[in-house]
């Protein structure tokens, strides 16, 4: 246990001292258990000692291996129908303006990133893209069985808020790994009209399947909600597509988490500038 802490670069001289890792490098802790034991962990941040962790996996690995989860096989299922029937509407309604489309690769594994602005970031992206998007989206609007219904056949999966939900990278993994268009929110909640800093989650995803990272900016719809009114008002919205960051494939985790953090601060710079020129 010690020494595969130490590969994602924990220095381990007492298992029941912290480990010193940033929450993504507990994350490349709990794949490490998970790929070397045969395991299937729900949170790494649990993960905070060596004791934490062969706590965690002890019981998998008497009662062997579990059935490996992915996405829900209805994801995206109705995209297709829903980009038909609503985006013209969409479209008009909200005046909306694409810039850059052509931008997005036509195929293969793609990371799509952009900044928040509201709830209605996630239909009006995937209308506005050339490919059918699955997308990242905060757990709580998944809370009832007719939204979960919803949100997944529109191509979505929960995440929990904050670093180490396991079961949501590994969704986002099977994305990326079949050749499909991830879409992430790398602010992790909505900015309203403010970019917040980006976490690394969007390019640390990109590097470890070597998907090119494309970033997006999305302005105007912190106007169509306001205060009480459930209504979506009329606003000018615009969505851009910057170029496409080629990211290689980085095997070596710590490497990865290096590459991670720089590969954001270039990611954010990108979006920033998108949404000014819109």
């Amino acid at each position: 246990m010690a020494a595969i802490a130490g590969s994602v670069g924990a220095r381990v001289d007492d298992p029941d001292a912290p480990l010193d890792l940033s929450p993504l490098g507990r994350t490349e802790f709990a794949l490490a258990l998970e790929e070397m034991l045969g395991v299937r962990l729900e949170d790494s941040r649990g993960l905070r000692t060596v004791t934490d962790a062969a706590a965690a996996v002890a019981p998998q690995t008497r009662e062997g291996r579990p059935p490996t989860p992915s996405l829900h096989p209805a994801t995206g299922k109705l995209q297709g129908i829903a980009r038909a029937i609503a985006a013209p509407a969409l479209r008009w309604y909200f005046h909306l303006t694409v810039r850059g489309a052509e931008r997005l690769p036509s195929s293969g594994p793609v990371v799509l990133a952009a900044n928040h602005e509201s709830m209605w970031d996630i239909p009006l992206l995937v209308m506005a893209s050339p490919r059918r998007i699955v997308f990242m989206a905060e757990e709580g609007v998944f809370g009832s069985a007719i939204a979960s219904w919803f949100f997944t056949r529109l191509g979505g999966f929960p995440v929990r808020r904050g670093a180490g939900d396991l079961r949501a990278i590994r969704a986002a993994s099977t994305v990326v790994r079949s050749h499909r268009v991830l879409g992430i929110y790398p602010e992790g909640t909505r900015g309203r009209g403010v970019l917040l800093p980006f976490r690394p989650g969007a390019a640390w995803i990109a590097l470890r399947a070597g998907a090119p990272l494309v970033p997006v900016g999305i302005s105007g719809t912190k106007r169509i909600v306001s205060g009480r009114i459930s209504i979506p008002r009329r606003a000018r919205v615009d969505i851009a597509f910057g170029e496409p960051i080629d990211v290689g494939e980085e095997p070596d985790p710590t490497k990865r988490m290096d590459q991670a953090s720089d590969l954001t601060d270039r990611l954010r710079s990108e979006v920033e500038r998108l949404i000014r020129g819109s």
